[in-house]
């Protein structure tokens, strides 16, 4: 997050320093920054647009700071939730062979699951004393 920081206050100036003379979007140093802010979480208003290819090209490196800062929280959150282990168990219950299942056996399969999921709710009612 920090390496976010210094990113947006390095192309933020950057920007400012390459379209100041020529873009009035960029007409302090706050505007800048709100450029450089909404660039970098990927909101793009399109309110205040670089015009010069040095402006781009910060532009280009505050997007892919934003799109690296996304990626890392995604993937911090799939490890707190353990989506990685949920689906690695999904995919090593799964038969080994690739013969296709009857749809008969599928159907009984899940109707024992269903009268399962039933009872546990049943009895989930009973000790919270909702049923």
């Amino acid at each position: 997050m920090s390496i976010a920081g210094i990113m947006l206050v390095i192309c933020s100036l950057a920007a400012y320093e390459a379209e100041r003379k020529t873009n009035p979007e960029f007409g302090s140093i706050g505007d800048a920054f709100w450029w450089g802010i909404v660039t970098l979480t990927t909101v793009g208003y399109g309110d205040i647009v670089p015009k010069t290819t040095a402006g781009r090209l910060a532009g280009v490196a505050l997007m892919l700071t934003g799109i690296a800062v996304l990626s890392l929280l995604a993937g911090s959150l799939a490890e707190f939730f353990h989506l990685e282990e949920a689906e690695a168990e999904e995919q090593s219950t799964e038969p080994a062979s690739t013969a296709p299942v009857p749809v008969s056996d599928e159907l009984t399969a899940l109707q024992a699951e269903l009268r399962a999921v039933q009872r546990r709710l049943a009895d989930l009612a009973l000790r919270t004393g909702a049923g």
